[in-house]
């Protein structure tokens, strides 16, 4: 009666109301006559109502009051999931949910547990309702207390389902400020959906090459034609020329699709999934897997998210008219990329500090003329379906039809790269909107990506990859954004400790100061003069500067709007995202930046954070993010405001300082603090929260810290709906996204074991297929699942594993780049006087630190010395012997305590084996004298030992790491390592091999199998009730199974057999069966284990014929979409592999070869030399020590090869090997640590010796002269080498290859 009174006063004519439980609770829906309201249901904590608007329209609206309790929250979560399967209609539901969504949804108190979260989260997934959002104050209840105590929440919210986003405007709801209540009322206007967006004109739509057309022998053609025929690219110009036909082949390849796919595509299976694919940017998951549904749902969800139905303007109106919303993007864009025109004096004021860096020899190596090789090596690397420009063009389109295509694009890209070609035809670019946040409202809610065309990235690319190999000597320490050997976290490291010494600073007279700021726009509004100056400052070449500059400066751009092409804007100024040179021009812009603050310190303007005598830092920067550090004194903080401005003013760039913050130590007094946040216009906070998307500064209470990652996860997952995927799906899922969302927290932090738990439990529930209303049976422990896939597992990870592999690359890092940033910061902080693998923890270590050190448990138990001259190595302590896992000799040697290997060499820097063999044990003598040493001396260097290269990798990490936490695995995972490759070799789809692998371990839900975990009554066959149905009885003994197998040629081995286990019998069968057999023997299994399913539950019987024929189909099927002209292509090449090649014209061919006697502990070394003719130059065999390593042997016939060479006075040679590790390894620039590459390096300046070299892999037997001779050295056990006249013997092997 009492709300019928207020309802009346508030004007609203009808009232239904729920009474309220003492003084809480109680509910009450209000409407007017023109509006139809019919109550469903309701109860203490909801009311349902269906409403039928004026226009006749229904919807469904629902009111809720969550349980306050936590016990009883689940309750609230049920009445939700009950209330969704009632109506299709579109749906609204709000309310005192009394739970958060995310983390930051509360202010102040204990933090919210994630599982509570999790539970809401989850309850509204399972009902597919989703948040509209909030406008104004980000809280809708307070507990009204004061100081510490006050406590905020949002537990107040609308959520909707789809049906409702489809037919109103996806409007969010504004909370609306309270003075009486705890709560405060939360305003949804509700608005239909207008048609204005959705009449967008679309004359102007986009086009694209579809990638399943690659495959049709119609497409090929059409591509030929166009491409290949007729089209004299030497002649005119090639950029024209390019364009015209980019656009024909376009226009036919349209033309062919509409009649050939016209009302195919849901029937054509593989062509469908490539389709959606190619829509969706899933890259991660892979074709051929049958995961339709799942690119089409992500497909459809992009597309949603992307739409865009109405605009705020610059007065605070909301556009909805297609035109409006077009003209306000437009004339935004217009102004953000007109210039301010920076004066010269501006310029010169922030440029006068810039010293030239780039050396005549960069210069040199800039200017080069391009090759074909670099340009190929560019399209390469492109994603091959991401971004296609206003040509329609993927990358995709140029690698798959690289041969029709190659001399136009070589030709186009070549004649822009070194002829000062024009670049604006094909630098036309279209921009597309990207939400940055959820409900974005204005036209600064979207991020602009360029969409270039590919002939155009391809030429940037070029120029980029030449940029990036100089840029860490231009490139202050200060940045590590998009520069090689430096990474994110080292940023991530430093910003750690700096902000971890401002939190702990005592006692300063003035205390620290820490700025954190944003740019806004950074890349955009970026003034093309000023790119242009700072290039020049810094010593770039006219040239080069030209070619920049015409990349950045011939661009023209449209607009996408919903699908739509709108506007031509030619700017004035800015970078586009999306374009490969960005990011190199952005730091070398933002350099000018970092010295103006390097200047001020030097001049004592500002001062940064001292770490030491020596060691000072005022700045970080990361491409667009900063952070500042610097005393927090009035003088200081204006100098600093100063050179803001200036560059801002100069640059163009404006720094958002909305979004920025100030982080103060704290001895600074409250009045200075005010008086510093005046002076920057910022937030002060009492800590930055993130930085680089990680905690800036974590408590005691870590598990609070990371339980964001935790809700990711969990998020990520719950949104990928089960049913969408197969079983090889969620694989690869779980290994490229869940399992990667935690990485980047991993590699700095140490993830507390509870979150790594919970996060494991997560991934698990996801693989076995459980969900809240749903357990499944988890067929296998997770301790299992993560050994690699030859041990039996699934190569999923365990994540405190992983977790400490990736810290203890940071350590490792330390090791290797010990002049890097982080590498002195950490050392000035913990061990100024000491080695990073003796320092410990220290005093007031941050929690950084804390896990750099957990980390180098892992190298402690892989590293070891690379001797050199034995100088630093000490025989009883360090690890030096390779021989895992101690490193160390078995018996301590008769040698005093401070003995240095250095003292087991001998003048020739080769072992003293007479002194070794007196001293050490026999088996750690034999060790130690294999072990290869320089051929002078060299300084000792840390290698990882488990790594062909002597480089730590996460991946080799981690199995160290497996192995300390699992000391002692299950026999039956360490022993047969290789026994279950023979399923994983299989070319089957992903989930048929996942298939053969469960039943290989006898975790198919067989009725053995679920009678042993008491799901049933009984283990019998309910197919044919003769006996215990376990796996093997299910797929092969079964009456019903032996009828498919008798259809089949695998008849007779299946009467064979009796009572095995799945894997004994595939091996059995592999041995008198070839792979091709064992294939479809096992797709067999499968259609056997389906079409049990199928008469089990839902009481259908299968042909036996059309289920033998479907498996046949099916692998057909799956090979079709697996790339067959590459298999063509590998088995011409394993045709010709019997035939030796001569060399092109002019050079002489090399062919090398190692042969090895471990009884002897000799190698063999052969080498022959032919020219273009086939004609023998010469030949030689060589004997040498044989230490146990082949590949070593191997490199030393690759240095005997070119010693002959030189020696034969060749000039340009192709030297060929069958050791394909080695070849890698001598082509690699990169180098190594590894004793191996002592050798490497001598083979590498031998190399310098001819005018023309090159390192080429071949199959053995192109390599058998070669191999012969190497055993030829063997047997004669000397060194010999043959010019112009050859022994019978070899004359004989000569003639017999030919």
């Amino acid at each position: 009666m009492q709300m019928n009174v207020t309802g009346k006063k508030l004007n609203f004519d009808n009232c239904f109301a729920v009474s309220c439980s003492g003084r809480g609770g109680g509910l009450a829906l209000l409407w007017n006559e023109e509006t139809c309201v019919q109550i469903k249901s309701f109860s203490k904590h909801h009311i349902d109502a269906e409403v039928q608007m004026a226009n006749g329209r229904q919807m469904r609206c629902t009111g809720v009051y969550g349980h306050p309790e936590m016990g009883q929250k689940h309750h609230t979560w049920t009445l939700l999931r009950r209330l969704e399967g009632l109506s299709p209609s579109p749906w609204l539901c709000f309310g005192d949910f009394n739970e958060i969504l995310h983390p930051h949804e509360k202010s102040g108190g204990n933090e919210r547990n994630v599982n509570s979260i999790n539970s809401f989260r989850q309850a509204l997934r399972d009902c597919n309702l989703a948040d509209v959002g909030y406008k104004g104050y980000p809280f809708t209840w307070s507990n009204g207390r004061f100081g510490q105590g006050f406590i905020e929440e949002r537990l107040d919210r609308f959520v909707c389902n789809r049906a409702w986003s489809d037919n109103f405007v996806n409007d969010a709801a504004v909370n609306l400020n309270t003075w009486t209540s705890d709560h405060c009322p939360v305003l949804m206007m509700v608005q239909e959906r207008g048609e204005e967006m959705a009449a967008s004109r679309r004359q102007s739509s986009r086009i694209h090459y579809e990638d399943m057309w690659s495959p049709y022998e119609a497409c090929k053609e059409i591509v030929s034609e166009e491409w290949s025929l007729n089209n004299n690219w030497q002649s005119g110009n090639p950029v024209y020329l390019f364009r015209k036909i980019a656009k024909e082949s376009m226009a036919r390849l349209l033309n062919w699709s509409k009649r050939e796919f016209r009302g195919r595509i849901q029937n054509i299976i593989i062509d469908e999934e490539i389709y959606w694919k190619q829509r969706s940017r899933a890259d991660w998951l892979k074709e051929g897997d049958t995961n339709t549904k799942f690119f089409h749902h992500k497909a459809s969800n992009r597309k949603k998210k992307n739409r865009i139905w109405g605009i705020e303007n610059s007065s605070g109106d909301w556009l909805k008219r297609a035109k409006d919303v077009e003209d306000e993007f437009c004339n935004y864009f217009t102004e953000l990329f007109t210039t301010t025109k920076p004066s010269q004096n501006q310029m010169e004021t922030v440029l006068k500090g810039i010293t030239p860096r780039v050396s005549e020899d960069m210069n040199e190596s800039l200017e080069k003329p391009f090759t074909a090789e670099e340009v190929t090596e560019a399209l390469n690397q492109m994603c091959p379906t991401k971004a296609p420009g206003p040509d329609g063009l993927p990358a995709a389109f140029y690698q798959k039809h690289w041969k029709e295509v190659k001399e136009g694009v070589l030709t186009t890209c070549l004649h822009i790269l070194n002829n000062q070609g024009t670049l604006a035809p094909l630098n036309y670019t279209y921009i597309a909107m990207i939400p940055k946040k959820g409900k974005p409202r204005k036209v600064t809610d979207f991020r602009p990506i360029s969409l270039c065309n590919v002939i155009y990235r391809i030429v940037a690319k070029s120029v980029a990859n030449r940029f990036k190999q100089i840029l860490h000597q231009i490139i202050s320490p200060m940045q590590s954004a998009f520069i090689p050997d430096r990474l994110i976290t080292d940023n991530v490291i430093v910003g750690y400790e700096c902000l971890h010494k401002i939190r702990h600073c005592k006692g300063r007279k003035n205390g620290l100061v820490a700025l954190k700021l944003d740019v806004s726009k950074a890349y955009d509004r970026l003034e093309w003069s000023f790119i242009e100056q700072t290039m020049k400052c810094m010593g770039f070449s006219q040239n080069w500067i030209c070619l920049v500059m015409k990349c950045i400066s011939s661009v023209s751009f449209s607009l996408i709007i919903n699908g739509s092409v709108r506007g031509v804007i030619k700017p004035q100024r800015g970078v586009r995202q999306g374009c490969p040179l960005s990011p190199y021009l952005f730091i070398t812009c933002a350099e000018v930046f970092s010295s103006l603050l390097l200047q001020a310190e030097q001049q004592k303007l500002i001062h940064g954070l001292s770490f030491g005598k020596e060691l000072s830092i005022s700045h970080l920067l990361f491409a667009d993010d900063s952070l500042i550090f610097s005393r927090a004194s009035m003088t200081d903080c204006r100098n600093l405001k100063k050179i803001l401005d200036c560059y801002s003013a100069a640059s163009g760039q404006i720094f958002n300082f909305e979004k920025s913050s100030l982080f103060l130590s704290g001895s600074v007094q409250h009045d200075r603090a005010t008086a510093i946040g005046q002076i920057f216009q910022l937030n002060i906070v009492s800590r930055h929260e993130k930085y680089l998307g990680l905690p800036a500064m974590i408590g005691r209470k870590r598990s609070n810290f990371f339980n964001d990652i935790k809700l990711k996860v969990f998020n990520k997952i719950s949104n990928w709906q089960h049913k969408f995927f197969s079983c090889g799906g969620k694989e690869v899922l779980i290994k490229a996204a869940a399992q990667a969302i935690p990485a980047y927290a991993m590699s700095v932090f140490k993830i507390p074991m509870g979150v790594c738990n919970d996060i494991q439990k997560i991934v698990a529930d996801f693989w076995w297929g459980s969900k809240s209303d749903k357990k499944s049976i988890h067929w296998s422990k997770w301790e299992k699942l993560s050994q690699a896939k030859c041990k039996g597992g699934m190569g999923f990870r365990d994540f405190s594993s992983f977790n400490q592999a990736l810290v203890a690359k940071q350590g490792w890092r330390i090791l290797q780049f010990p002049d890097s940033l982080v590498a002195k910061v950490l050392q000035a902080r913990y061990f100024q006087n000491k080695d990073f693998m003796k320092a410990k923890l220290g005093s007031t270590p941050s929690f950084v630190w804390r896990s750099i050190l957990w980390g180098r448990q892992i190298l402690s138990s892989g590293a070891r010395w690379r001797i050199g001259d034995g100088q630093k190595i000490q025989i009883h302590k360090d690890n030096w012997i390779p021989k895992p896992s101690t490193f160390k000799p078995i018996v301590r040697p008769s040698l005093p305590e401070d003995t240095l290997v250095a003292e087991l060499i001998n003048e020739e820097n080769k072992w003293n084996e007479s002194l070794i063999y007196r001293h050490f044990n026999r088996m750690d003598a034999d060790k130690i004298v294999e072990i290869p040493l320089p051929r002078s001396p060299k300084e000792d260097t840390i290698i990882w030992h488990y790594d062909k290269k002597g480089l730590y990798s996460v991946k080799s990490g981690y199995q160290t790491a497996l192995s300390l936490k699992f000391p002692a695995m299950p026999s039956s995972l360490m022993t047969g390592k290789n026994q279950w490759n023979i399923i994983w070799t299989l070319a089957l789809p992903e989930k048929i091999r996942i298939f053969a692998w469960r039943a290989a371990k006898n975790i198919l839900p067989s009725a053995e199998n679920l009678w042993k975990r008491r799901v049933i009554q009984e283990p019998t066959c309910q197919v044919c009730k003769l006996g215990v149905e376990n796996v093997f009885h299910a797929l092969v003994e079964c009456k019903a199974a032996r009828k498919i197998w008798r259809l089949t040629l695998f008849e007779n081995d299946i009467m064979q057999t009796a009572g095995q286990d799945f894997l004994s019998w595939l091996h059995e069968l592999y041995s008198r069966r070839n792979k091709a057999d064992l294939e479809l023997m096992i797709m067999i299994c499968w259609m056997v284990w389906n079409a049990r399913n199928e008469m089990l539950f839902k009481g259908k019987r299968e042909n036996p014929q059309a289920l033998v024929a479907k498996a046949e189909a099916v692998l057909e099927a799956y090979k079709r979409v697996q790339k067959p002209e590459q298999v063509r292509k590998e088995s011409q090449q394993v045709q010709t592999q019997q035939v030796w090649n001569p060399p092109q014209n002019g050079f002489v061919k090399v062919n090398v070869d190692a042969a090895t006697s471990s009884e002897k502990h000799l190698a063999g070394l052969g080498a022959i030399i032919r020219d273009d003719q086939g004609t023998v130059i010469a030949a030689a065999i060589k004997i040498s020590k044989f230490n146990g390593d082949v590949s070593f042997a191997e490199a030393e016939a690759l240095e005997w090869g070119l010693q002959i060479a030189r020696n034969a006075s060749a000039k340009a040679l192709i030297v060929e090997s069958d050791a394909q590790s080695v070849v890698k390894l001598v082509n690699n620039k990169q180098g190594g640590k590894s004793e191996i590459f002592w050798i490497i390096s001598e083979i590498q300046n031998l190399m310098r010796n001819f005018e023309l070299v090159s390192i080429n892999y071949t199959h053995r037997s192109r390599n058998a002269i070669a191999h012969s001779l190497a055993k030829l050295a063997l047997e004669k056990c000397e060194n010999v080498v043959w010019m112009g006249s050859y022994p019978s013997q070899l004359m004989y092997l000569f003639s017999s290859s030919n």
